[in-house]
């Protein structure tokens, strides 16, 4: 499609200008319907090695923390940098002390669907110590800024110059596609649109303490688990 526009601008431009200069009132609109469109370009995901690869690299980091703490969150949560900056430590703290060790993201944004209250399933202990940092990390620094160093860590860790911060969002959906979760919990977890999520709401006002207990908050906390295994096994490993 796009290579067919690039071809037909010419000649539009040409005959657009014919008609303003002898006055002939033409109105020429190319009409494309019909056209194949052009395929999108598949999106990139860290394989199940490379994401294995990236959370002990950033484990064991201890030159940049924070940033790795931005990671470890955005690889099990579809978290975006900005929303990372919008955290509240000190609420984010008892968060994570909670009975299900949770994470509060989108809160104050401006897509509704992604204020969300996600599980943390792994690296509990590495973000207790430098979420904090992380935080203030993305609050001062550009979202471009930001997703450039992420960038570069993920090439560090892994080697594949094709990945991108973005494609830790795209990830987190291609791990629940491989073991079939459910799309709901899915929703749930990165912040798209659902009807059936279930976690509604009303539900994120209960309090940490009273969405551990919840049946619907529990079955996502497991989904998670269900598609972050290998890393967690990994980590166990090691």
């Amino acid at each position: 499609m796009q290579s067919i526009k690039r071809e037909c601008s010419r000649t539009l431009s040409a005959l657009r200008s014919a008609s303003k200069k002898y006055r002939l009132g033409w109105v020429i609109e190319p009409n494309y319907a019909g056209l194949p469109s052009d395929p999108k370009p598949d999106k990139v995901v860290l394989s199940e090695a490379e994401q294995i690869a990236t959370i002990k690299y950033c484990l064991a980091d201890t030159k940049t923390p924070e940033l790795s703490a931005c990671v470890v969150l955005m690889m099990q949560s579809g978290a975006m940098v900005s929303e990372i900056g919008r955290m509240d430590w000190d609420e984010t703290k008892k968060d994570l002390l909670a009975d299900v060790p949770q994470i509060c993201i989108g809160k104050g944004g401006k897509t509704k669907d992604r204020h969300r209250v996600i599980p943390i399933v792994f690296g509990q202990d590495f973000l207790l110590a430098h979420l904090e940092g992380a935080i203030a990390l993305c609050e001062s620094r550009t979202d471009s800024n930001l997703s450039h160093r992420v960038k570069k860590l993920l090439v560090a860790a892994t080697d594949n110059q094709a990945l991108t911060a973005h494609c830790l969002r795209h990830t987190v959906r291609a791990n629940g596609d491989l073991v079939s979760a459910n799309p709901s919990h899915v929703a749930a977890i990165c912040g798209w649109a659902n009807s059936n999520r279930p976690i509604s709401k009303s539900m994120m006002n209960y309090g940490r303490e009273a969405l551990s207990r919840a049946e619907g908050f529990r079955a996502v906390r497991d989904t998670s688990i269900k598609m972050h295994q290998h890393i967690v096994d990994a980590i166990d490993r090691s």
